[in-house]
C-alpha cells in the first residue's frame, strides 16, 4: 500500500543550479495567519485531555502581542506551530511554563542519544546523500555550507517551501540533524497529481535518474549513498515502471532509495517536553494513527519506529529562523532514517540497503504505546542509533 506524506505541505519555492544568490525566497506566514483575534483560538477546555488530537494550532510568524495565554497550561505546546518570527505577548499573559525559545531549542534534539554520537565524531562526515523535495532555502546555516549540489526541475513557485527546509534539517542540520556533517545533494521537483487524482511520479524519475548521473562521475569516495523522498510510490503512480527501474538501478549499486514506502512508521514522545533520548517518552502513536482501532496494530508491526513529533526544523522565514512542529509524520522519518544511513556508511563503508534494514531491526528496542482508552500495546522496533552504529563498528 502506498503511504503518501503526512507532514503539512505547503508548496512554496524555486531555483536552478547552486550560487550565492540562487536560493528559493524567503517566505512570510503572517500573511497566512488565521488567528487574527483571541476569540479564534481553541478555549483551554477544548484542548484537555486531547493529547491524541491531531489537531495542530498554526502560530508561525503571528503576531500575538495582544493575546492572553494566562489560561492554557504549558501543554499548549502539544498543539502547536510556531516559529522564531511569532511575536508573544508579556510574560504575566503567557502559559506557566511555556518559554517559546526553550521549545524551540528543546525541539532541535535528534533525540535517542544521536548526538552522544556526534559527540564521538559520528557526524556523517565524508559522506553523501541525496534529497529530493520541493524548492529550499539553500541559505539557512543548518545546511548552507553543506550543499554541493542544488538543481530546480520542472517549473515551480519562487517561494521556499517548509518542508524542504524542514526534511534537510532533520536529515543533516548542523544542530537539528541526524547527520551534521554530511554533504548533501538536493534536487527540487514536482510533487503533483493529475486531473484523475493519480501522482504523477516521472519528475521523481527524473530527478533519480539524475542522482544516478552525478553518481556515474564521483569518485568513488564521494558517491551518493542514500536518498531521501518523503513520498510514497505504487503501481498507480503514473510513470510508476520507470521510478521502480531507477530505484532498482540505484540500490543495486548500494544507494538506498529511502521513501515513505520503506519499512518505517512513526512513534512520538508522551508531549513536547518528555526527554527525547529516552526510550520510556516514546510512547505516543503517531498522531493520524490514534484511533483505538490502529493502536493495537503497532504489536504486529514489523517496521522500524522513528521519532517524528514536538520537533523544531529549519524554517523558510529565514537563514537563521527555526520553527517548531507539534506533529510531524513519515515525511520526517525518512530524512531521519537517511541520516542515520549516513552515520551507518561513516563507520562502515559496505553498508547496503538490506544491512541497513536487518541491522535496524536487530538493534532496535521494545517499548509501550499507550492507546486513547489507557491500553498499552507493545511496540517492538523503536530505533536505537548508538546500537546501530556499535553493531556496524563490530563488523570492520
Amino acid at each position: 500500500m502506498k503511504r503518501i506524506m503526512l507532514f503539512s505541505v505547503i508548496f512554496l519555492g524555486a531555483c536552478t543550479t547552486l550560487t550565492s544568490d540562487n536560493s528559493a525566497a524567503e517566505v512570510d506566514y503572517s500573511l497566512f495567519n488565521t488567528y487574527q483575534t483571541q476569540a479564534d483560538l481553541p478555549l483551554p477546555s477544548q484542548l484537555s485531555g486531547k493529547r491524541f488530537s491531531a489537531q495542530e494550532i498554526d502560530l508561525r510568524s503571528a503576531d500575538l502581542q495582544a493575546f492572553d495565554f494566562s489560561s492554557y497550561s504549558a501543554g499548549l505546546a502539544n498543539y502547536l506551530m510556531f516559529d522564531s518570527k511569532t511575536q508573544w505577548p508579556p510574560l504575566d499573559k503567557m502559559p506557566p511554563g511555556f518559554v517559546p525559545a526553550e521549545i524551540l531549542q528543546q525541539g532541535k534534539n535528534p533525540g535517542l542519544h544521536v548526538r552522544a554520537l556526534h559527540a564521538l565524531g559520528i557526524t556523517g562526515a565524508g559522506v553523501s546523500l541525496a534529497i529530493i523535495d520541493q524548492p529550499l532555502l539553500t541559505t539557512h546555516r543548518e545546511y548552507a555550507d553543506r550543499i554541493a549540489l542544488y538543481e530546480v526541475h520542472n517549473k515551480q513557485e519562487t517561494e521556499a517551501s517548509m518542508h524542504g527546509a524542514a526534511v534537510t534539517s532533520i536529515a543533516a542540520g548542523h544542530t537539528v540533524g541526524v547527520a551534521p556533517e554530511a554533504k548533501v545533494y538536493y534536487i527540487s521537483a514536482l510533487f503533483h497529481e493529475d486531473a484523475d487524482g493519480r501522482f504523477d511520479a516521472r519528475p521523481i524519475t527524473k530527478a533519480l535518474k539524475r542522482v544516478y548521473k552525478i553518481n556515474k562521475k564521483l569518485p568513488q569516495k564521494e558517491k551518493i549513498r542514500v536518498v531521501s523522498i518523503s513520498r510514497g510510490f505504487g503501481e498507480q503512480d503514473i510513470g510508476w515502471k520507470s521510478f521502480a527501474e531507477i530505484r532498482r538501478k540505484l540500490e543495486k549499486s548500494d544507494v538506498a532509495v529511502l521513501t515513505t514506502d520503506s519499512p518505517l512508521f512513526t512513534l512520538s514522545r508522551q508531549d513536547a517536553f518528555a526527554d527525547a533520548d529516552d526510550n520510556a517518552s516514546y510512547n505516543r502513536a503517531a498522531y493520524w494513527f490514534f484511533a483505538k482501532n490502529y493502536v493495537p496494530s503497532y504489536e504486529k508491526m514489523t517496521y522500524i519506529l522513528f521519532p517524528t513529533d514536538y520537533r523544531t526544523t529549519a524554517s523558510p522565514t529565514g537563514a537563521a529562523d527555526y520553527v517548531f512542529y507539534a506533529n510531524g509524520g513519515l515525511s520526517c522519518a525518512v530524512p531521519y532514517a537517511a541520516g542515520l544511513y549516513a552515520l551507518g556508511v561513516q563507520v562502515y563503508p559496505a553498508l547496503t540497503p538490506d544491512l541497513f534494514w536487518s541491522t535496524l531491526q536487530e538493534t532496535s528496542a521494545p517499548t509501550q504505546v499507550e492507546a486513547p482508552d489507557g491500553k498499552t500495546y507493545s511496540a517492538r522496533y523503536l530505533v536505537q542509533p548508538v546500537a546501530f552504529v556499535k553493531k556496524l563498528q563490530s563488523l570492520q
